[in-house]
């Protein structure tokens, strides 16, 4: 019994020893994890300045710059159609031809009726002179230099008016020719050989330009007066009117042609085209892509990952160290992509800005940097871990 006694006093002892170690042990683990003092562990970035480059993007819908349906201008019988449904054709080139005949005669009627009124003015002139001449002698009365001055003028309207007459009716020969009025692709005719056609009411086919082509989209007016009033104080600079469009997954580069000046107001949006090279064809009217706007840069930006941003009700801000403890900073932020925000007003050029660990730092919490500075890719993949 003596000795049970003294072996379970040994183990007793034991026992509470290796408690006792283990607490310290546990105690080490938790400062060393806590930092010194009790601080908490934080990766930080380091605020730096510099030019930082952005870009909107908006849905868009490819449009034509030109799309017409073809109308004749004179009413007829189609003799001949020179092309094919889906051909490209080239400004001026003859698409249809009306019978010429009617209009042939008419201009040909207009050409002699040119002829007889300038011989009428020719002989109207003739006397015009002579009676003039006898005038001026005495030797005829007023009524008859009257009447030859009005015949000269009535000659003189008359040609006139036939050379008007001949001018409409070459037109409308020439009109017997429908031409493309620009560079496009014709669609599927309308109508068919031996058609009589109505002056400017029978469609005969649809023409459309494809290169150059547009992308038609709408600014949101947020944007639109960030950009106008970033601009006019010269936060922002401006260095290209470049555009990328994104389809199925194909870039194509172009440029910002038209930007409204006014928001439309059934959409709080502002209209804007870009345009884009079509040679191959590939970007088709109505269809729906991406643009990107670009070439607009911000000066003296300071870029941080878009993880560091934290909100309240009141606005966007960041906690930065400062005498060993977390500090929140509101900021402003002029812009923000996917990944970063392009900070404005709030913080300074190197303020060690914290990316982790929010859940348990607050305003004066003691704070220790973890790991060494990270930069602004390294800072947003460990965020997205």
């Amino acid at each position: 019994m003596k000795y049970l006694n003294l072996t379970l006093a040994i183990l007793l002892a034991t026992s509470l020893v290796g408690c006792g170690m283990l607490d310290e042990k546990e105690k080490g683990d938790s400062k060393q994890k806590m930092g010194m003092g009790g601080a908490l562990p934080v990766d930080i970035f380091v605020a730096k300045k510099g030019d930082g480059e952005m870009s909107f993007e908006y849905p868009a819908r490819i449009q034509s710059q030109q799309d017409v349906v073809l109308v004749p201008k004179v009413s007829g019988t189609l003799l001949k159609q020179n092309f094919k449904p889906g051909d490209k054709v080239k400004a001026g080139d003859v698409l249809f031809m009306i019978d010429p005949d009617t209009y042939e005669a008419a201009y040909e009627v207009a050409k002699a009726n040119i002829l007889q009124a300038n011989a009428t003015l020719k002989n109207a002139k003739h006397e015009a002179d002579r009676v003039n001449k006898l005038y001026v002698q005495k030797a005829v009365s007023q009524k008859d230099y009257d009447n030859a001055i009005a015949n000269l003028e009535g000659a003189t309207a008359n040609l006139a008016s036939a050379n008007a007459n001949a001018k409409t009716a070459k037109l409308n020969l020439d009109y017997t020719k429908i031409t493309a009025p620009f560079d496009g692709i014709v669609s599927e005719n309308l109508v068919d050989v031996g058609t009589h056609v109505i002056a400017t009411s029978t469609k005969l086919v649809r023409l459309t330009k494809l290169n150059p082509i547009d992308a038609r989209f709408y600014i949101a007016d947020i944007d639109s007066m960030t950009m106008n009033q970033n601009l006019q104080d010269s936060t922002w600079s401006q260095v290209g009117t470049q555009a990328i469009l994104t389809l199925n997954s194909k870039e194509f580069q172009g440029k910002i042609n038209f930007i409204d000046s006014s928001v439309d107001t059934s959409t709080g949006r502002v209209l804007a085209k870009a345009e884009f090279a079509n040679e191959n064809g590939e970007l088709l009217p109505g269809s729906f892509a991406r643009i990107s706007m670009n070439g607009f840069v911000q000066k003296d930006a300071i870029i941080v990952p878009l993880i560091a941003i934290l909100q309240d009700t009141v606005s966007p801000y960041v906690y930065i160290i400062e005498d060993g403890k977390a500090m929140k900073k509101a900021v402003k932020i002029s812009y923000q992509n996917m990944t970063h925000a392009y900070i404005s007003q709030g913080i300074n050029e190197n303020d060690q800005i914290i990316i982790n660990n929010f859940k348990k730092i607050g305003t004066g919490v003691p704070v220790v940097v973890d790991t060494k500075p990270q930069t602004a890719s390294q800072s947003q993949d460990k965020g997205s871990k």
